[in-house]
């Protein structure tokens, strides 16, 4: 910011006070200045300027004006401003006094005199320069943008556009301004975008479209429209910013496609497996209820090793399934009050042989009242029995499985409490994941797909519930999940 003495006049007249109007105007005119400085006895008293001159023009007669004496019009007030002030400054001091000249002062002494016009008119050309610099850099940006720009008039016709819209649509500059924007869209988009009514919306509005471009073909883009208005809240144009989106919607329809594929392949593939894998269960039935024949001790625990590997790879298909049905959003949840009581119990109690078999103790506790819960009775039981079956598995020989159910303001929760090894608090956000099976850090354990987890999740929350776990390595797990009372 310029200071004051680049822009004062350093031209500087002292004139006695005694002296005339009329020889300060022969001054005044003689050296093309505006004001002149007037000294009394020696002093710098006052400054005469060009406006107290005006002032006495329409006050008096010239006979009484030009005889009148410079000290009694003068500026009574004298302030200066330093040479090393800006301008800024100088014009904030000039309102303030209600002046349009002031002395510019250094070291004690008068070196100029500057005006508000000068001040002014290079305040002026500052600011010019400031809108240029400001116009030139929105220019930068206008033409170098990794989107388009469009900006439209209220007419809905194109009044400018930046140079990646131009490559985008392949039209020229002029092609393309006072094109209307519905010749970029097809008749139908265009009645589709017509109808979400967002200039009388007057807000910003984003929306994945189709244009078309030169050669007729359709763009993918997405579209972020600004309503501009004025003062008086009138609609002046809009603003659109472009983006080429083409390779995100093929990236999207070559994935629904695999979707897709995935989709057909597990149904069929799983599917396909039931059959065989039904037949073969059945075949082992007969031979282990020796139905076909006697068999020794040993067949026998062979078939029944058979037998429960078959088991697993029916409880893996159907978990493989179940996931398909949940990511394509097809996992049906039919839902309908019950005592959910009997069935906490049931299922409970179904899992008490086979934590005998470790010697496990296996308690749980059922309200005396009945516990009335909107759910789906099958899949409740899925969860309920995927937390047990993994505290069983979990769970060394004579350990302790505590399950119970815990009524909350809005919500009952149920908790399967195991002392079986203990997950460590960074594989938490494992627990979840499909296919993951996090590292034990001891305890018997057995193989399982990686899925339960994943599954019973899925289900508690399409009962509006959510899962969670608690855990320490060394302690045992506790693993719980809530479902609304409403």
């Amino acid at each position: 910011m310029k200071p004051v003495s680049l822009l004062m006049n350093p031209q500087t007249i002292f004139l006695d006070g005694e002296r005339s109007v009329a020889n300060a105007i022969e001054l005044m005119r003689k050296n093309h200045i505006g004001a002149i400085l007037i000294k009394i006895d020696g002093d710098l008293k006052g400054i005469f300027t060009e406006r107290d001159l005006l002032t006495e023009l329409d006050l008096k007669t010239p006979e009484e004006w030009l005889s009148k004496k410079i000290k009694d019009l003068m500026t009574q007030d004298l302030k200066t401003v330093q040479h090393q002030d800006s301008y800024v400054e100088a014009i904030n001091l000039m309102r303030n006094l209600n002046v349009r000249h002031v002395p510019v002062s250094k070291d004690g002494r008068i070196v100029g005199i500057v005006s508000i016009r000068d001040l002014v008119k290079h305040y002026e050309e500052a600011l010019q320069q400031m809108l240029d610099e400001k116009e030139a850099h929105f220019r930068t940006i206008f033409e170098n943008s990794a989107v388009g720009i469009t900006l439209t008039d209220k007419d809905e016709k194109i009044i400018a556009c930046n140079a990646f819209i131009i490559d985008l649509l392949d039209f020229s500059e002029g092609d393309l301004i006072n094109k209307p924007v519905k010749d970029l869209y097809t008749d139908e988009e265009w009645e589709r975008i017509r109808s979400l009514d967002i200039r009388s919306m007057g807000m910003q509005h984003h929306l994945d479209t189709q244009i078309i471009n030169k050669q007729g073909n359709l763009i993918d883009v997405d579209i972020s429209i600004s309503i501009l208005k004025d003062a008086q809240g009138n609609i002046t144009g809009s603003i659109g910013i472009i983006r080429d989106i083409r390779e995100r919607k093929f990236a999207e329809r070559a994935m629904e496609q695999a979707m897709a594929i995935k989709k057909e392949f597990t149904s069929s593939v799983s599917h396909e497996l039931r059959t065989p894998l039904a037949i073969s269960r059945e075949a082992l039935s007969l031979v282990v209820r020796k139905k076909v024949g006697d068999i020794t001790a040993k067949q026998e625990e062979i078939l029944n090793m058979a037998s429960n590997n078959l088991d697993r790879l029916s409880c893996l298909i159907n978990d493989i399934l179940d996931i398909a049905k949940i990511e394509d959003g097809r996992m049906d949840v039919h839902k309908e009050t019950t005592n959910i009581n009997p069935l906490f119990k049931e299922c409970c109690a179904g899992w008490q042989l086979k934590a005998n078999t470790k010697k496990i103790q296996l308690s749980y506790s059922i309200p005396t009242e009945a516990t009335m819960l909107a759910i789906d009775k099958t899949r409740f039981l899925q969860i309920l029995s995927n937390l047990i079956n993994n505290a069983v598995k979990f769970t060394p020989d004579e350990g302790v499985i505590d399950i119970f159910m815990m009524p909350g303001e809005d919500y009952i929760m149920f908790s399967v409490r195991d002392t079986g090894p203990g997950i460590a608090k960074e594989d938490f956000d494992k627990l979840f994941e499909k296919f993951k099976q996090i590292k034990r850090v001891e305890g018997p354990g057995e193989k399982g797909t990686g899925l339960g987890l994943n599954i019973a999740q899925s289900l508690v929350e399409l009962h509006g519930g959510s899962m969670s776990v608690q855990s320490e390595v060394g302690k045992g797990s506790t693993f719980s999940f809530t479902i609304p009372k409403n």
